[in-house]
């Protein structure tokens, strides 16, 4: 299927890809931890990573759907600051 060298070609994009896979993981968990204090913090998880809708975590937290989103907007808008600061400075 694969010839020596393109094999060895493919071996090497999937090892480059590992890494900045990894890289982007250590990112991301580096700066959901800088926003773990944060009252409405247990939004982020629940909604991006249990797939929660807004209205379940509101019901949830037992609080309203605006402040769900209010507070998952801010906090979003805090990790591109983390996350994308290269696009972050470039608007200011």
């Amino acid at each position: 299927m694969y010839g020596d060298e393109t094999l060895e070609t493919r071996i090497s994009e999937l090892k480059q890809i590992s890494v900045k896979t990894k890289s982007q993981i250590r990112l991301v968990k580096s700066s959901l931890k800088k926003i773990e204090d944060d009252k409405w913090y247990d939004i982020i998880p629940m909604y991006y990573f249990e797939n929660m809708k807004i209205e379940s975590i509101a019901e949830e937290l037992d609080c309203s759907v605006s402040t769900i989103s209010d507070n998952k907007k801010r906090l979003m808008n805090e990790l591109k600051v983390y996350i994308f600061p290269d696009t972050f400075i470039e608007e200011l």
